[in-house]
């Protein structure tokens, strides 16, 4: 079966799985991975795992019957590949591992299930009056005042009204010799190449008041009017607290989940299920996942659990993100990678 014969969740479990596999693989073989797998599989009492099973998931991305199959083989490739147990780490490395864990899990679950998605895509998806419902619903509430006491102030200015500069730091800017220093800024830039530009994941760092939440709503408010005007694009923005992905939900749930029940007070009527976020909103466009306040998440762990998430999802889903957040202790930024733009208002 060639890859174009082949859905877009299939795809992606199967190019995931290869890409894993190339890595855990050094000096041992995919049937030496499989008996492994079928040793947790044993202890957990389930069925076992064979060749055949197995090579239809690297050959054509066929879903297996139950996740926690295909979870063991990935558990295994994970733990070949460098990602240790948590049960094998003590204090602090302990906590942050099993976080790491838990969002590796869901991310491959999230997989799984677009895996069994055989319905083709069409240039009219079944969901586009929902998607315009949600549009609508958005802009009308990004338009509102974040405070309370405020929603009869006027609108809220245009993106470019809000910030003219920022200065941003990309891969780019680092001297040849090595990265930059995390407080290095590189050139200004407009405030709406924060979101042009931002090709996988953004980080928008900046301190308490300084418009990050707002421009990120400017940015929503702006995009969805345009959207409902006729002006199409390659993203379309989706606003949540970080906070609303510290559960163990998969990413398309939570988001489900935290929308909704933000979207009903300005008269959202239908319910935005997983689904809805778990494929592509329009063919060609992706989500963009305005994600706020990841500072305001107390625990460390927490916080490391959504970005692994993130860092997970970024390149093997519809989505793309835009993360706004205080300054954070030095590291804590590095599950996103160096390849990831950091933006300082």
């Amino acid at each position: 079966m060639s890859k174009k014969d082949l859905s877009a969740g299939r795809q992606a479990l199967r190019e995931a799985l290869r890409e894993l596999e190339q890595t855990a693989l050094r000096s041992r073989t995919r049937t030496e991975a499989i008996d492994a797998a079928n040793r947790l599989l044993e202890q957990a009492g389930l069925a076992k795992l064979g060749p055949t099973t197995v090579g239809g998931w690297f050959e054509t991305g066929s879903p297996a019957k139950d996740f926690r199959s295909l979870w063991a083989l990935v558990r295994v490739l994970l733990e070949w590949s460098g990602q240790r147990p948590a049960d094998t780490l003590t204090g602090p490395s302990r906590g942050q591992a099993t976080a790491r864990w838990m969002a590796t899990e869901a991310l491959w679950k999230t997989r799984w299930e677009q895996a069994k998605d055989t319905r083709p895509r069409t240039a009219a998806p079944t969901n586009a009056p929902l998607v315009v419902a949600y549009l609508t619903a958005a802009r009308d509430a990004a338009r509102q005042h974040p405070y309370p006491g405020l929603l009869g102030a006027p609108s809220l200015p245009t993106l470019a009204d809000v910030y003219v500069r920022q200065q941003a730091r990309t891969p780019q800017d680092s001297p040849s010799n090595g990265p930059a220093p995390r407080n290095q800024a590189g050139p200004t830039v407009p405030a709406t190449e924060v979101f042009q530009e931002c090709a996988t994941t953004c980080v928008l760092l900046g301190g308490p008041g300084g418009g990050k939440s707002t421009l990120l709503r400017a940015h929503l408010a702006d995009s969805a009017h345009s959207w409902l005007s006729g002006t199409t694009g390659k993203t379309i923005p989706v606003m949540v607290s970080a906070s609303a992905l510290t559960g163990t939900d998969p990413l398309p749930t939570a988001l489900a989940k935290a929308v909704t029940g933000d979207l009903r007070q300005v008269g959202l009527l239908d319910e935005l299920g997983a689904d809805f976020f778990r494929h592509p909103p329009r063919t060609g466009v992706s989500w963009l996942v305005l994600l706020d306040g990841l500072d305001e998440i107390p625990d460390v762990d927490a916080r490391s659990a959504v970005l692994t998430m993130l860092a997970s999802a970024t390149g093997t889903g519809p989505y793309r993100f835009v993360v706004a957040t205080r300054p954070l202790p030095e590291g804590e930024l590095g599950a996103l990678n160096a390849s990831h733009p950091v933006v300082r208002g």
